[in-house]
């Protein structure tokens, strides 16, 4: 149900709604009709939160739109005139872009980026989601079959790779790559090194910012307090801008000495 008393909005001088009373029972189907400039739009924006109103009380089920505006986003939807979407995204990635405006809270995802799946990765990264309650996903092709589909060999674009750190409630990688993503995402990650391929850059990487404890190279040292370890990123972005300025440095000193 939607009850609105004396609802009032002014733009400096300019009046666009003028103490509007109406009730909207529950089931009821409803129409705001007028000529342009009657306050249609502007009254659909009070309601459903986008903007305050200059006097007046709003409730819908129950909750005020200035006191719960929050509350109400998750219950309202609308259906705009224009088209209400960025045409360079996705579907999905525009579901999330608004679901962000609304502040929605999305389901809490583990990302995965796997250079060398083996059972032990696999198991661990399960028993993860499990304990987590995470629902997991990464960003490979679907299939690497040579008698697949071409469409599911398709290998993801480096945008959607980029994504897939910066959405994760918590990452899990063997990549080096994907050890220093985490990092600059501020995201909580664990590597699993592959020892095969060497874990020198691994471990130099991490020492640099006293994050050590975030490697293992099987999931029997894996245990839940690593995971929920506090990692101070202030600290860690504070010696990543040191790096930065040095590597910058580096390099113009470099480019100098060629001229």
């Amino acid at each position: 149900m939607i009850k609105i008393n004396n609802l009032t909005k002014k733009y400096k001088d300019k009046l666009a709604v003028d103490n509007l009373n109406l009730e909207i029972k529950t089931g009821e189907l409803f129409s705001l009709l007028g000529a342009n400039g009657a306050g249609k739009t502007t009254t659909i924006k009070m309601i459903s939160t986008l903007i305050l109103p200059t006097s007046g009380t709003t409730n819908i089920n129950g909750l005020d739109i200035i006191k719960d505006r929050e509350k109400i986003k998750r219950i309202i939807n609308i259906s705009p005139q224009e088209t209400a979407i960025a045409s360079n995204l996705t579907v999905l990635e525009n579901l999330y872009f608004m679901a962000g405006i609304y502040e929605i809270k999305k389901t809490k995802e583990l990302f995965y980026y796997i250079l060398d799946m083996t059972p032990d990765k696999k198991k661990l990264i399960d028993n993860i989601c499990i304990d987590e309650e995470l629902k997991k996903f990464t960003v490979f092709p679907k299939s690497t079959l040579p008698n697949s589909k071409v469409e599911d060999k398709v290998i993801p674009p480096v945008e959607r790779w980029i994504q897939g750190f910066n959405k994760a409630a918590i990452i899990i990688t063997d990549s080096f790559h994907g050890c220093v993503f985490s990092i600059i995402f501020n995201k909580p990650f664990i590597v699993y090194a592959n020892e095969k391929r060497g874990i020198a850059r691994f471990r130099s990487l991490l020492e640099m910012f006293n994050l050590e404890d975030r490697l293992i190279t099987n999931s029997s040292e894996f245990n839940q307090a690593k995971l929920h370890s506090a990692i101070d990123w202030t600290k860690v972005n504070f010696i990543k801008e040191e790096k930065k300025e040095q590597s910058l440095t580096f390099l113009q000193d470099a480019l100098k000495r060629q001229r």
